[in-house]
């Protein structure tokens, strides 16, 4: 899976050089470019699955620690940053040196095409090395299947429901529910009490990070009943209650 890059850089012909030069490294790929402080900020803000950040220091109304300032929230890490420079950098010091020191990985300078041929490796495995430290590792719980036990990513799960004699547990993009007889629901609300799961109904334990919003339901006989409205990666928006049916809902789309 590429890695996410946003670029920023003001001046049309080498931004347009630097997203080229980029995305010709198969591990890369630009998903936005700004030349401007402002927009770019919002975007970063509201788009948490960024992988790098490839800076130009000087831009229209602003720099790229400008940028950085205003992504400084402390509700996530900044994504490794790469600054894009042809200035000297002795007059950003302060900036580079101490306030943000460990999120500046790399420094291409212009023109970036000629440096990047030379250093585009070295600058992957900085920014895949600053993501293994930054980035939370996946937590695991054993999944008693049949006769074996796999280990399966807290992540990674949708969700649990109970059935007759046991529990369905949904893992993300998998087709098909895996079946875990013997076991209660109250089990795997202990094994993951420290992630964010939470009861959407009786019957259903969702991991909370797949809910767009929880909500009522009208049965055919008129009564409500509690629903979770889910929004998976690449799929549709799909129901989930105690009366929703055995196989992931791919096909109960929002709205029907």
């Amino acid at each position: 899976m590429s890695l996410k890059v946003l670029v920023a850089e003001d001046k049309p012909t080498p931004l347009l050089d630097i997203v080229q030069s980029i995305n010709s490294h198969e591990e890369l790929t630009v998903v936005a470019q700004f030349s401007d402080v402002e927009n770019c900020i919002n975007f970063i803000n509201a788009n948490s699955d960024l992988d790098a950040l490839f800076l130009d220091i000087g831009l229209y109304e602003g720099t790229a620690f400008d940028i950085l300032h205003g992504i400084s929230d402390g509700r996530r890490p900044i994504p490794p940053v790469i600054l894009i420079t042809g200035e000297n950098e002795e007059d950003y010091r302060d900036e580079i040196v101490n306030r943000f020191r460990e999120e500046i990985i790399f420094f291409i300078r212009k023109p970036f095409r000629t440096t990047w041929r030379k250093e585009k490796n070295d600058c992957v495995i900085k920014i895949q090395a600053r993501l293994n430290e930054i980035r939370p590792k996946p937590r695991k719980i054993p999944i008693h299947i049949g006769a074996s036990t796999e280990m399966v990513a807290v992540e990674e799960i949708v969700w649990f429901r109970k059935r007759n004699s046991g529990v369905e547990m949904f893992i993300k993009n998998q087709a098909e529910p895996t079946y875990l007889s013997s076991r209660n629901l109250s089990d795997f609300e202990r094994e993951i009490n420290q992630n964010f799961f939470v009861k959407a109904s009786r019957g259903d334990l969702v991991n909370a990070n797949y809910v767009l919003k929880f909500s009522t339901q009208n049965t055919e006989a008129g009564k409500p009943k509690p629903v979770a409205i889910l929004n998976l990666p690449d799929e549709p928006f799909v129901f989930l209650s105690d009366e929703g049916k055995k196989r992931l809902l791919h096909a109960v789309t929002y709205g029907s």
